[in-house]
Order: C-alpha cells, then structure tokens, then sequence
C-alpha cells in the first residue's frame, strides 16, 4: 500500500514541478515583456479620446479634432498642406494649403469656423489627381479636405411602418 502512496505522489507532484519552472521568466525576458506593454500603451493612448466617427471631440479647433484623419499632413498655422509633392504647381502666390469642403459648399483654405465638432460624420482627404480634379478642378490642385455633418448625412431607415 506504501507503494500506491509513493507512486500517486510521484505522479501528482511531479508534473506540478516541470510547469513550475517552464513558467519562470528571467529578468532579461521580464523587462522586454514590460517594454512592449508600455509601447503598446502608449500607442493606444496617442488617439484615446475619439468618437466613433474617429473625431476629438476635445479639441480646441476643427484641425485639430480630425488630426487622425489627415496622417501626414503639414498643418501651419490655422492651414493644412495635404501635398507636398506639389509646391511649384500654385499659381496664386501662397504654399499649397488645402481647400475645405463642408457638406458640398467650398470653405477656402481656412478652416471653416463655428463648425460643432459634434456633428462630424465623415471626413475625407482627397490626395490623389484623379478624386481632386473630377471633383474639384483646378481649385482643389492642392488637396481637399471634405467634412461631412449631421445635416447632410441619411437618416437610418426605419423598420417600423
């Protein structure tokens, strides 16, 4: 009977021992481990404070509240310079700005002011020839920048009857 005792011991106890220490992480391992969760943190809180239409709703002014949605544009001032690539095609004496378009009236270079950062829904940055010029022309040769509210957006269709 002995024996039987020995035995479960052996076998209960041991293989407790073996995931004991392949669970053990070196100093080395820990630190690396602490280091990707703090640069997955941060990551994660550069655009924490978004709706779900991916606007800050926080923000002081409309360019910096749709910051996300214009990735590698140039913003000075209170203007944006969405290409770059397209600094000696202006004709008009001033740097490439952006034109702003809000719900299909053309703002200008500025952005427009008094908009409700709440009632964004969309926002669109044209960058390419092919969307400016079958949509804008000349006027928007150096990138648009379309923002779409509340007021032009459809209602969801109702169910009911």
């Amino acid at each position: 009977m002995r024996i039987v005792y020995v035995l479960l011991g052996v076998l209960f106890l041991w293989p407790s021992e073996g995931n004991a220490q392949e669970a053990r992480v070196s100093k080395k391992e820990a630190r690396m481990i602490e280091r990707g969760l703090k640069r997955k943190e941060k990551k994660n809180s550069k655009f924490r404070e978004l709706n779900e239409f991916g606007i800050d709703i926080y923000a002081t002014n409309v360019i910096q509240a749709i910051r996300r949605h214009l990735g590698t544009a140039k913003i000075e001032g209170n203007k944006v310079i969405v290409m770059r690539d397209r600094i000696g095609s202006f004709t008009d004496g001033e740097p490439p700005y952006a034109l702003w378009d809000v719900d299909g009236n053309l703002i200008g270079k500025t952005p427009p002011p008094g908009l409700d950062l709440l009632s964004i829904r969309k926002v669109t940055v044209y960058r390419t020839v092919y969307d400016i010029q079958t949509n804008y022309g000349l006027a928007g040769g150096q990138g648009v920048i379309k923002i779409n509210t509340t007021l032009t957006m459809p209602d969801p269709v109702s169910t009911e009857n």
